[in-house]
């Protein structure tokens, strides 16, 4: 029931709820240093954009402003691939943007599952690239920590949708009196 704006603020709340659990509570509980899922400086920033382009993510299978947004970063990111000669790079970016045109809306997009799965190149592209942008035939799993809080900062922006569109959204929708159904602009 959340639309574009909603979705961003959700995917924005839950990932620094994520960077405050991981960062201050965490190492409380268990002993040790905190910040090991959430980077400092640019990583920060980085984290926080795949959060919110996840969070946007479900809706790409509609005609929505976060179909736009997410589009023409998959565009940049392609782009780039293509002028450095990534062409196995710019494949995947173009198979990621054509995944979501499989189903119907709030279809397999809005699925637990797609959730976690969705988001597994983020972990496992950087174990078959090598640092100058080579495809490796090996994995190297001395670099899957390279991935890893990515890889978490987009499961929290695509649950944060869930959970935006599901439980807060029909909260929501009985708080201000109006219908829990989809819009058009979601």
């Amino acid at each position: 029931m959340s639309e574009f704006r909603g979705h961003v603020v959700a995917g924005v709340v839950w990932f620094l709820i994520l960077a405050v659990a991981t960062s201050l509570l965490l190492p409380r509980l268990v002993g040790n240093r905190g910040g090991w899922f959430v980077l400092s400086g640019w990583g920060f920033v980085a984290q926080l954009a795949v959060a919110v382009l996840a969070a946007l993510w479900p809706d790409v299978d509609t005609a929505s402003r976060g179909r736009k947004v997410f589009y023409r970063v998959l565009l940049a990111f392609s782009l780039y691939s293509i002028a450095r000669s990534q062409w196995k790079m710019a494949a995947v970016i173009g198979l990621v943007g054509i995944l979501p045109a499989l189903g119907n809306h709030r279809g397999w997009t809005h699925k637990v599952w797609a959730a976690v799965l969705v988001p597994l190149p983020i972990v496992l592209l950087p174990l078959y690239v090598s640092d100058d942008g080579r495809w490796l035939r090996t994995p190297d799993f001395g670099k899957i920590s390279a991935g890893l809080p990515f890889y978490l900062a987009a499961i929290v922006g695509l649950f944060s949708h869930l959970a935006a569109d599901g439980f807060f959204g029909r909260l929501l929708a009985r708080i201000s009196g109006g219908p829990a159904k989809a819009t058009r602009g979601d």
